[in-house]
Formats: C-alpha cells, structure tokens, sequence
C-alpha cells in the first residue's frame, strides 16, 4: 500500500506538471493540507485511539462475562458495586477513545473539504487567467493573416467562419437572435476553429491563435480541458501522499514486534538439558535391606 501511493502521488505529479506546470505550483499550495487531514481520517480509524478502545471494550465484556457467570459468589459477598465499578471504568476508556477518535475523523474531514475546496478555487481562477493570457498572447504571436477579409484564397474560411462565428445576446437565455463577431473577437473566433479537421474544398489551414488545437499538449494555449486535467492529477496524488504514512507506520509495528519475536527466539536458556558438558550432581540412593 506504502508503494502503490508513493507510485501513485508522484505520478499524478508528474501528470500535473507534464500538462501545465504553472497551474500544478498553484494547487500544490493546498496538498500539503490535504495529505495531513486524509492522514488524520486514516488515523481516526486505525490509530492507537481506535485500538485502545477496543480493549477497553473486551475487557469490560470480560468483566461482565465473569460477574454473570459467578453471580452467586460475587452476590453472597456484596461485589456488585465493585464489579459494576469495573465495568463503567472500562466503558469510560472506550467513550473517551471514541470521542478522540470522533474529534480527529471531523477535523480531518474539515480540512480535507476545505484543502479540496482551496485547490478547486486557486486551481480554476489561476487557469482561467492563464487561459485568457495564453490566447491573448498567442494571437499576438500568431495573427490572423492580414488579407483574410480581402483575399479570395480564404473565401471558402470566410464563409465558414461568419456561420459559425456567431453568438446570442447575455440574457436572452438562448432565445435572442444570434449575432455576429466583430473585430477582435471575430479574429479569436476564426482562429479557434480547427481548419485542419475540416474537408471542404477550398478550406485553407490557416495558423494563427492556438495553431495545433486545444486538446494537444503542444498547443500555444491553456485550455479549460488542461486546467481540470491538472485539477484531478495533483487532487489524486494529494490523497495518494496522505496514505503513505499510515504505511511506513504499520512497518514500524511490524519491526518492532519481530523484534520482540526473534528476541525469544534467539534467547540461549542458562539451563540446557541436551549438553554433556559441565559438572553433573548425582544423589545416591541406598537401597533398604
């Protein structure tokens, strides 16, 4: 479990980071918070807290399987007070283990939605502005080619361009006319259409804007498509590093018991019956006439 998390948080890193390395230095702000709190979670379960209250728990059945099945006893000599103080201490034990545990379950819980809600905000702003930025400087870097509106070569991408150019007023809830694009907003329209993709005769490739497309990684621009793609990776691999220390301490465990195991078994006894050597105490017995 310890490999398979530490595996997998690098490589939804390495996702991240391959994707868009601005927005996976932005999110990572909020994994350290993350991996601590689903830390806390796995804790609340399997730590010392859920251990003790579980032999608080037998130990008070114990109590109670031995103060029933010797009644008789413990009646004629007036220890029910005492076997029922027994019983409620140990309980006491189990409720306090189970508040711990209940404490630390809600503030892991807390911080994991507040770490997840954190990143989904700094994650989709940064990417958004990133975005905007991205296509606003690959137009700069790519223009749309200067006689597009005159040349008859790019005919056939006006056509297409001016029916799909298109958009419908804010507020009209889809029912309003649509109206075209004008000025730079007409260019970014034309340049985000995938020309290479289109087979009608006469359609021109034109590289301008975001040139090889936006599901590519080697495209000019940030896209929204990269921006949940990073948002998922570094989420993952944030909840994949908190499980790695739950792991490295159950090994810890596992030594520390296998310790005290071979300890026994290697102990050398100071009395060994199957050696011959040393002196030997042998009494006599004198037979009875």
């Amino acid at each position: 479990e310890g490999l398979q998390a530490t595996f997998g948080g690098l490589g939804g890193l390495v996702v991240a980071l391959y994707f868009s390395w601005q927005i996976t230095l932005m999110c990572l702000v909020t994994v350290p918070i993350m991996a601590f709190s689903f830390y806390m979670i796995l804790q609340s379960g399997a730590g010392n807290d859920g251990l003790l209250g579980k032999e608080a728990y037998e130990a008070a059945a114990n109590i109670a399987d031995e103060t029933l099945s010797s009644m008789p006893t413990i009646a004629s000599f007036g220890g029910e007070t005492k076997a029922a103080k027994r019983y409620e201490g140990h309980l006491g034990e189990a409720e306090d283990s189970a508040i711990r545990q209940s404490k630390k379950l809600g503030l892991g819980t807390g911080f994991l939605w507040g770490s997840f809600f954190g990143m989904m905000g700094i994650g989709f702003w940064w990417g958004g502005h990133l975005t905007i930025q991205s296509r606003e400087q690959a137009m700069i870097n790519n223009p749309i080619p200067a006689d597009f509106q005159t040349n008859d070569i790019y005919a056939v991408n006006r056509a297409i361009a001016d029916e799909y150019c298109k958009y419908r007023p804010p507020g009209s809830f889809g029912q309003g006319d649509l109206l075209s694009y004008t000025g730079d907003a007409y260019d970014a329209c034309v340049c985000s259409i995938p020309w290479s993709t289109i087979s009608e005769p006469g359609v021109v490739n034109i590289q301008c804007g975001c040139t090889v497309g936006e599901l590519s990684i080697a495209s000019d621009c940030i896209t929204t498509g990269r921006t949940i793609a990073v948002f998922f990776s570094v989420m993952i691999a944030g909840f994949l590093l908190g499980m790695i220390p739950p792991a490295f301490q159950a090994i810890k465990k596992a030594q520390l018991a296998a310790y005290k195991l071979y300890k026994i078994i290697d102990r050398v006894p100071s009395i060994d019956s199957s050696n011959a050597s040393g002196g030997k105490h042998v009494n006599s017995v004198h037979a009875l006439d």
